[in-house]
């Protein structure tokens, strides 16, 4: 019987940590130019249907089945994923609050985002169990239950971003509302 946590604590520490390097470093690296050329269009509010549902989730899915690549790669595409993700994150949080300000930022993303960063770095620890199982003292190649153990974590990873995509949706339609009244 195995004493290793459900879900992978040293992988997704890493994986929390280089997405959150990125963002970081891509939020205050933002050009100032290069944000307000693009924020223009951050206002801008799609239908919240289930074809928003839908676009959210397979967006997000396509994310975490590219951080998952590491368990193949021996976690060399899980990392270049998970600073691109980090980039795209400080990213699109340097261009909302040039164009809405900290305060609609926050409003329209608090419910949804950290379920999707969540999901983010589960499925990054899942693409990275292989590799840092390799690292580990006295681990063999071959260790049994390392791809089960990632592929039960990309599972809970990818649950997770079906309730973001969710709360998502239902934020759009609520923001939207919100905003015709108003």
């Amino acid at each position: 019987m195995s004493t290793s946590p459900r879900v992978p604590g040293v992988e997704a520490a890493v994986a929390a940590g280089l997405i959150l390097a990125a963002t970081v470093l891509t939020a205050v690296l933002a050009s100032d130019s290069a944000v307000s050329a693009v924020a223009a269009d951050a206002g801008v509010l799609p239908p919240a249907d289930w074809g928003t549902f839908t676009t959210i989730l397979l967006r997000n899915s396509a994310v975490a089945l590219g951080l998952f690549s590491g368990a193949v790669t021996l976690g060399i595409s899980t990392g270049v994923f998970l600073l691109l993700v980090g980039a795209m994150l400080g990213w699109s949080m340097a261009v909302s609050v040039a164009a809405l300000g900290v305060a609609e930022t926050v409003l329209r993303c608090w419910a949804y985002t950290p379920l999707e960063l969540l999901g983010f770095v589960l499925a990054g620890a899942a693409g990275l169990v292989p590799a840092l199982q390799l690292l580990r003292p006295g681990s063999r190649p071959a260790t049994h239950g390392t791809l089960p153990r990632a592929l039960r974590t990309l599972g809970l990873a990818l649950a997770v971003l079906t309730l973001a995509a969710a709360t998502e949706t239902l934020s759009i339609a609520l923001t939207a509302q919100r905003l015709t009244i108003a």
